[in-house]
């Protein structure tokens, strides 16, 4: 299971003030799962602590959902975009790509698992696709 995203605490001088989003990934118009991530504000924009949850996935030709942390941080390009890419190690990858609005209180985009999953079912790592699901994120707090 994911940690949830701790709340953001005050900025110290210095600290860069973070701003939460939240929202829901979509497969066909249906729900599929949650998407949630952290915007620093520096001298430039980074986006990092991606946290996708229960997203629809074919794994084995069987439904799943599937969980997926990014770490690191990635620079929000001049026109408001940022583009992420992750694998685990073990044969699991994730991309997402996304774009704020003008004034960074929403963003939307893609995102997209697939590869080798641990699905806890003890047969060993699963391959699965969740195709490109669209999101929606919202600053949260």
């Amino acid at each position: 299971m994911l940690a949830a995203l701790a709340a953001a605490g005050p900025a110290l001088a210095g600290d860069p003030v973070s701003t939460r989003f939240s929202g829901q990934l979509e497969l066909g118009g249906e729900p599929s799962g949650t998407i949630g991530f952290v915007l620093d504000e520096d001298k430039k924009r980074k986006v990092h602590s991606i946290a996708i949850t229960d997203m629809r996935a074919n794994c084995g030709g069987n439904a799943a959902e599937l969980d997926f942390d990014i770490y690191g941080n990635t620079k929000v390009l001049d026109d408001r975009k940022f583009a992420v890419r992750s694998e685990d190690g073990e044969g699991a990858k994730a991309i997402v790509r996304g774009r704020f609005s003008r004034k960074f209180k929403r963003a939307k985009g893609t995102a997209r698992l697939h590869g080798k999953f641990d699905l806890g079912t003890g047969g060993g790592r699963t391959k699965c696709e969740t195709g490109k699901q669209k999101f929606k994120a919202t600053v949260t707090g």
